[in-house]
């Protein structure tokens, strides 16, 4: 599964010139502050989500969603749940989802600066500690980006935040692909609540799963940007997702399973998308793209045994 992961970060690489504001290091103040930074970002996002998301409901489902509550929680908890009490739906965030969210945003450009290596060992690192972290809280530390750059010179050197802070492309990218990586999650947690889902059975979950992450994808793909900038959700997705082998015995699907979708909207895109196709040609990215999504696929088959 991390190999199919860390193919995932190839692919952001592509991305450049997206709008937004700096971000600002998450090393520069205590964790509680930085979880309290992202819970104000996450929060002042979600009423234009709403709106957007409204093109893809038809009448029920829009008196669904206008009736929810949605709430993001300054804690370290990498999750988001859909709730249903007392009569009463919510959508509840934990901030932490939007700190994995911005570190990998991070470790996707590592290879900016440094060599590939990097990138892709610090993308294994975060995840594994999301994992482990899940099954037993706080046994793992996870570190931001550039202090991991610190703790392995031998592999991370020229990362750091001031290379970051001279990179304007960098800069730009980072905020657009948490906001994308955000809305993907408050579009899967969505559909939980508009579908009405709820599970007996490990079997009925992983079905609950398939049609929230189909409903988020085909809101992601209404901007094929979005598409791309969404990655380190997709990363989250396939990490927290179970192995293959032990598939029938979690409620969630296994992460090569759920990204096998994904995969083919991506090597569709330059075809179905003009515009893309243009940027990439354009930007001499064509190759580079092909590459980059023939080595994810590669990765889920072999994942799936195929």
């Amino acid at each position: 599964m991390m190999q199919i992961v860390t193919a995932l970060g190839l692919l952001i690489l592509t991305c450049a010139g997206a709008s937004g504001a700096s971000p600002q290091r998450s090393s520069q103040g205590s964790l509680q502050s930085d979880l309290e930074r992202l819970q104000g970002l996450a929060i002042s996002r979600i009423p234009e989500f709403r709106r957007q998301v409204r093109a893809f409901l038809d009448d029920r489902e829009k008196r669904i969603e206008a009736s929810i509550d949605y709430s993001v929680l300054a804690t370290g908890a990498v999750n988001a749940q859909a709730i249903q009490a007392g009569g009463k739906r919510k959508i509840l965030v934990g901030a932490g989802v939007l700190q994995v969210f911005e570190w990998l945003s991070v470790g996707n450009m590592m290879s900016r600066w440094s060599s590939r290596d990097c990138g892709v060992e610090y993308q294994k690192h975060v995840i594994s500690g999301v994992v482990a972290n899940g099954n037993a809280p706080e046994v793992a530390r996870v570190y931001e980006p550039f202090t991991f750059a610190r703790r392995h010179p031998e592999i991370c050197r020229g990362v750091s935040y001031s290379a970051f802070e001279n990179d304007t492309a960098a800069k730009e990218l980072q905020p657009a692909v948490l906001g994308a990586s955000f809305r993907h999650i408050l579009a899967h947690e969505l559909a939980h609540q508009i579908f009405n889902h709820h599970a007996q059975t490990d079997e009925e979950s992983r079905r609950n799963e398939e049609e929230a992450d189909a409903f988020a994808f085909r809101v992601s793909s209404a901007d094929p940007s979005s598409i791309i900038l969404a990655l380190p959700a997709y990363q989250v997705l396939a990490g927290l997702g179970a192995d293959i082998e032990d598939e029938a015995k979690s409620s969630h699907p296994a992460g090569a399973r759920r990204m096998q979708t994904f995969a083919g909207a991506l090597k569709a895109l330059p075809v179905d998308e003009p515009e893309f196709r243009r940027y990439l040609d354009e930007n001499g990215l064509r190759t580079r793209w092909n590459q980059a999504v023939d080595q994810l696929i590669q990765e889920i088959a072999k994942a799936l045994g195929n």
